[in-house]
């Protein structure tokens, strides 16, 4: 069981949501610099995206819903703030002229470079120069897969959310009472129910 920094985008954050991620996860929430909604916090499990996963339930069952993986994004500057050792230092392993090889290509060369810093984390945890039990940093093949996973998940809901309007539309027309227009005008809903229910038994996701 490893454990894993998840930093997400949601689609809200009430106050009493952020306090609940404090108390019960010691994490952290905010608006990144676009204004978007975002919690940080540590979750196991036995790859990033089982921890993302319990992330999504954890948020959900708080009633927010998690957009997608926020990619944490390093200069040089945070490089060695974060490892303690000076930009220098940074230079050097980034132009190959210091003894430690191996540094990871810049995830974007524009204006200095900036680094996924889960990259970064593995390779001075490769080279001891940070502590091996710190939370992992997803790569960048686990915020590919974690976002397809939170697109999945989005899908479903609405899928559900649809399913809800559908059999609240029955409900009425059994007790008597005439359906919405807009619901009586989509046919199609009448097989939603055994599509969505399907679906969702197919899906270990959850």
């Amino acid at each position: 069981m490893n454990h894993y920094e998840v930093n997400v985008t949601v689609d809200h954050v009430s106050p009493e949501l952020a306090e609940k991620i404090v108390d019960e996860l010691d994490g952290t929430s905010g608006h990144d610099h676009a204004g978007a909604p975002y919690m940080s916090a540590v979750f196991s499990g036995d790859t990033y995206l089982d921890a993302l996963r319990a992330a999504a339930r954890w948020l959900e069952d708080n009633g927010a819903h998690c957009l997608r993986v926020h990619e944490d994004l390093v200069t040089k500057s945070d490089i060695a703030s974060r490892l303690s050792v000076t930009r220098q230092a940074v230079h050097q392993w980034v132009t190959g002229k210091r003894g430690l090889a191996g540094f990871p290509a810049a995830s974007n060369p524009v204006s200095g470079g900036v680094w996924l810093w889960g990259d970064v984390q593995r390779w001075a945890m490769s080279k001891g120069s940070m502590r091996p039990n710190a939370p992992l940093h997803p790569l960048l093949e686990d915020i590919d897969e974690g976002n397809a996973c939170l697109r999945e998940r989005a899908a479903r809901h609405r899928a559900n959310a649809d399913l809800g309007r559908v059999m609240g539309v029955r409900l009425r027309s059994w007790a008597g009472e005439p359906a919405p227009r807009s619901a009586a005008d989509r046919p199609e809903w009448g097989h939603l129910a055994v599509r969505t229910s399907n679906a969702y038994e197919k899906d270990p996701a959850r």
